[in-house]
């Protein structure tokens, strides 16, 4: 991650790898829950600065897809898309990739 010393980034290294250690057993389902419980703080923050940017706004991952996938759930969930919609897009989205 641009901007990290090498101690931080190794400390969020380990800490990747826990979260996915953790993960893997719960299955899908159980990953995402895990990953939308453990980073409320970080998901209200980057909807604050969401809600405060010029529109249109483009965001990405970049690396994997998972935290972005979750922020866009939430955006799609806040602007009135359905469920069905939600993952009508993530299963086409997942054909892209």
């Amino acid at each position: 991650v641009a901007g990290l010393s090498g101690k931080k980034e190794a400390a969020r290294e380990k800490g990747m790898a826990i979260f996915g250690r953790l993960a893997a057993g719960a299955g899908l389902r159980g990953f995402y829950t895990i990953l939308l419980d453990c980073g409320k703080k970080e998901l209200a923050r980057v909807l604050r600065v969401l809600l405060a940017a010029p529109t249109p706004i483009a965001f990405h991952c970049t690396a994997g897809k998972d935290r972005t996938g979750c922020v866009a759930m939430l955006v799609m969930l806040l602007c009135g898309a359905t469920s069905e919609q939600v993952i009508e897009t993530y299963t086409f989205s997942e054909r892209l990739i």
